[in-house]
């Protein structure tokens, strides 16, 4: 039975992925529109940051603060968004999640394998970006590898954090507030919006346990060479502890959730 459930579950997730890829000239082409904009972004938040950055400050030249900065801003591009919490709440709020429960696809994976596909997109398109913003940056070839595979583990991670949001809709007449208030949480702790070095150590020792520098400030690291082969095993380990375990969070919230969805005769 268990393994009927997980083939279900990976036909499903499959099979809108490839659903989702055939629409991709539209991600392609949303992906090099939002890049006509990506060098005002750089400009803006490296003024910003160098309030807070001086020379060698937290450890960072000016360069590196730069190569960081650009890095942040086309990782934050590369996972899912977070119209994936909004698409399922649309589709539990709308009766719309009764539809999967009536056909043989589950509705999670069809949700987020379709909501993976632009990932996959961006991912493939804005790595090249990121190898050669990072070279002419910082004047030597960058870590592609371990930036490509903390990169997968990353977009993961956020895809389950996005559900695991997306399943307060089972219980929440709207969830954007909280959708809202997680990304900024997101944001500040995995180095999108200010360099983890900016915390204390004490701080910065807590997070790294947490799966949110795996989102941003991790695979930078990896892409500045700043990680060695050990490094990269570690943070893949941690990554991979925290996909099973946000998945583990998720399916809990997700059975809870559709018991009461279904008592309630939606």
């Amino acid at each position: 039975m268990m393994r009927g459930a997980v083939l279900r579950t990976l036909t499903s997730f499959t099979a809108y992925l490839q659903v989702g890829l055939r629409a991709s000239r539209a991600y392609l082409f949303d992906c090099v529109i939002g890049l006509a904009t990506y060098p005002i972004e750089v400009a803006i938040t490296y003024l910003m940051w160098r309030l807070f950055l001086t020379e060698g400050a937290g450890a960072m030249t000016h360069r590196e603060a730069l190569a960081y900065y650009a890095l942040a801003l086309l990782v934050a591009r590369v996972g899912p968004s977070r119209f994936v919490s909004f698409r399922l709440e649309s589709e539990i709020a709308s009766g719309g999640l009764a539809l999967y429960l009536v056909r043989p696809a589950v509705p999670w994976a069809a949700i987020a394998g379709r909501e993976l596909a632009p990932a996959v997109v961006n991912l493939v398109v804005l790595t090249p970006v990121a190898f050669l913003v990072t070279t002419v940056a910082l004047g030597r070839l960058p870590g592609v590898g371990g930036f490509a595979f903390l990169m997968v583990l990353a977009v993961g991670v956020q895809t389950l954090l996005r559900l695991i949001v997306g399943t307060a809709a089972f219980w929440m007449l709207q969830i954007m507030g909280l959708v809202h208030a997680v990304d900024l949480v997101v944001r500040l702790a995995s180095g999108g919006v200010l360099p983890l070095t900016v915390f204390s150590a004490g701080v910065a020792d807590a997070l790294a346990w947490t799966p949110f520098p795996l989102l941003i400030w991790v695979p930078i690291q990896a892409m500045m060479g700043r990680l060695e082969p050990p490094g990269v095993a570690w943070h893949g380990a941690i990554g991979l502890f925290w996909l099973v375990a946000l998945l583990a969070v998720f399916l809990a919230l997700w059975r809870k959730g559709v018991r009461g969805y279904v008592g309630y005769g939606t």
